[in-house]
C-alpha cells in the first residue's frame, strides 16, 4: 500500500470557546457607480467582542467568515464567524491564524508551536489536524474548497518557500518556474489554485494554476481522510 504523503502531526479534540455577542451591527449602505451604473453596497464593520485588532480572510459559499483577532495582552486568535461567533485556538499554541473555510465549514489557517515553528492545521468536524510538509522547517495553510483540497505554502531547510497543494491524503509541492518564491493561497471547487511568486528580477506576480479537463473528475464533496 503506498504511503501517503500527508505528514499528519497531530490530531486534537476541538477547544473553542463560543463569544456572546454578534457582530457589529454599524452597517453602511453607499451607492457605487460601474459600468453596469449604480448599485447599493453595505459595509459591515466586523470586530470580535473585546478585541483590539479584528482580521477577516475568507468566507465561505454560505457566508461563514473565518479571520483572527488580537486581545489587549497581544495574544492571537482564529474565529469563525457563523451567525455567532466563535474562537478557534489549536491547543497549547500561543497563537492561531484562521485563513480558509469551504461551504461545510472546514476552516484552514496556521499556528505557531512553542518553538516558533510555523505548521498549518485543518479544523474539521470538531477536530485539528496538523499539516507539515516533510522536510519542510515552516509550513502555512491558505484556502480549502468543497472537495477539502487545501493549498498554502512551506519553507524548505535551504529557506526557499514553495506552495503545496494537500488532495487526498497527498502532499505535492507547486513551483511557478524559474520563481524564487512561490506561494499558493485559494482553489476553488474546480481545483484551479491562485497564488503569488517572485521572479528572477525580484518582482511579486500572482498566477493563476488551471486545471485541465483530463482532471476534473473528483467527487463534489470532502472524503473522509481517516483510515
Amino acid at each position: 500500500m503506498k504511503k501517503p504523503f500527508l505528514e499528519i502531526a497531530a490530531v486534537v479534540p476541538m477547544l473553542v470557546t463560543l463569544a456572546i455577542c454578534a457582530p457589529s451591527a454599524h452597517a453602511q449602505k453607499f451607492s457605487e457607480w460601474s459600468g453596469h451604473g449604480s448599485r447599493e453596497t453595505i459595509f459591515t464593520p466586523i470586530d470580535f467582542p473585546d478585541a483590539i485588532l479584528t482580521g477577516a480572510n475568507g468566507i465561505s459559499a454560505g457566508g461563514k467568515i473565518v479571520g483572527a483577532y488580537d486581545r489587549a495582552d497581544r495574544t492571537h486568535h482564529g474565529f469563525l464567524l457563523d451567525g455567532d461567533f466563535e474562537t478557534i485556538d489549536f491547543p497549547d499554541a500561543a497563537t492561531t491564524f484562521g485563513f480558509g473555510i469551504n461551504v461545510q465549514g472546514d476552516v484552514t489557517g496556521d499556528y505557531p508551536d512553542l518553538d516558533g515553528r510555523f505548521h498549518g492545521f485543518l479544523w474539521r468536524g470538531g477536530q485539528f489536524t496538523s499539516i507539515d510538509f516533510p522536510g519542510s522547517v515552516l509550513t502555512f495553510g491558505r484556502g480549502i474548497n468543497r472537495r477539502c483540497e487545501i493549498v498554502g505554502r512551506y519553507d524548505d531547510a535551504d529557506g526557499k518557500s514553495h506552495a503545496y497543494l494537500l488532495r487526498r491524503g497527498q502532499l505535492s509541492s507547486i513551483d511557478f518556474p524559474d520563481a524564487l518564491f512561490t506561494s499558493a493561497n485559494g482553489i476553488n471547487s474546480r481545483g484551479d489554485i491562485v497564488g503569488s511568486y517572485t521572479s528572477v528580477d525580484g518582482v511579486s506576480h500572482g498566477y493563476l494554476r488551471s486545471r485541465g479537463e483530463e482532471d476534473d473528475t473528483q467527487d463534489d464533496e470532502c472524503e473522509d481522510d481517516e483510515g
